[in-house]
């Protein structure tokens, strides 16, 4: 007898012998369509499970991200605001029937100046802040605008600028106000100086409107307050204090 003939007899006796214990025999056997379509649909439903809570933890953190880019633009645009209104320059300008006074302009809502820590150029620069209205919103931006006079001097308080950079610095603003302190003439801050320590008169004060072409100076603080987005913003900058004794040594140099 051939070894497969006897290992095909052997394992019919063993099969018979099993029966004979009570045994039964599995039979091998693989997925059936219904198991498969189960599967399928539960493997289905794990990964939408998934891809929703990934969709909903991608959203948070957008908007996490959002609010942190937004937060870090606007500490920028007021590093720079203070930068550039604390370096406020006591530049000399041909003023109103010929008298010398230092280049400043500012109202409630605008403020105009040279600086020496411009945003774009490292020279000392014209600069204008100034409120826009946003087109269908009552809300505006605060639109910042530079000249660099290295090539083109500012030599009188009407000069009219032709700016080289513009953006917006801060957005979405529903109020915003300035106001400045100091003396109102130079008569006033000459006094001062002159007087007698006992009968000196500070006659210093807060007002709205700044006009070099009146005054002659600098104001010595501007305060600014306004509300945005991000919330309610106050602060207050110190200008130059030395521009009376400047605006005095050109005038003597002058003569």
């Amino acid at each position: 007898m051939s070894f497969s003939l006897r290992w095909l007899h052997g394992d019919l006796m063993l099969t018979e012998y099993y029966k004979r214990k009570g045994h039964r025999i599995a039979k091998s056997k693989g997925f059936t369509l219904i198991e498969l379509m189960l599967a399928t649909s539960l493997l289905m439903m794990v990964m939408f499970s998934g891809y929703y809570a990934y969709s909903l933890y991608s959203q948070k953190w957008q908007k996490r991200v959002q609010v942190f880019w937004h937060g870090t633009e606007q500490a920028i645009a007021l590093d720079n605001l203070h930068k550039v209104l604390s370096s406020a320059l006591p530049y000399i300008v041909n003023g109103k029937d010929n008298k010398a006074c230092v280049y400043f302009k500012g109202s409630a809502t605008s403020i105009s100046l040279i600086t020496s820590s411009a945003i774009f150029s490292a020279e000392p620069s014209l600069v204008q802040l100034r409120l826009e209205a946003i087109s269908g919103s009552n809300k505006h931006n605060l639109i910042y605008q530079e000249q660099s006079i290295k090539h083109s001097l500012v030599l009188d308080i009407e000069h009219q600028p032709q700016w080289q950079h513009e953006i917006v610095l801060l957005a979405n603003i529903t109020d915003f106000n300035l106001s400045y302190f100091g003396w109102q003439s130079l008569e006033q801050a000459i006094e001062n100086i002159t007087s007698d320590l006992l009968v000196k008169k500070d006659h210093r004060t807060w007002y709205q409107t700044h006009q070099s072409s009146v005054s002659r100076l600098l104001p010595e603080k501007v305060q600014v307050k306004f509300i945005n987005d991000h919330g309610y913003s106050q602060f207050e900058l110190t200008f130059a204090q030395h521009s009376v004794y400047r605006l005095l040594t050109y005038m003597r140099e002058d003569v």
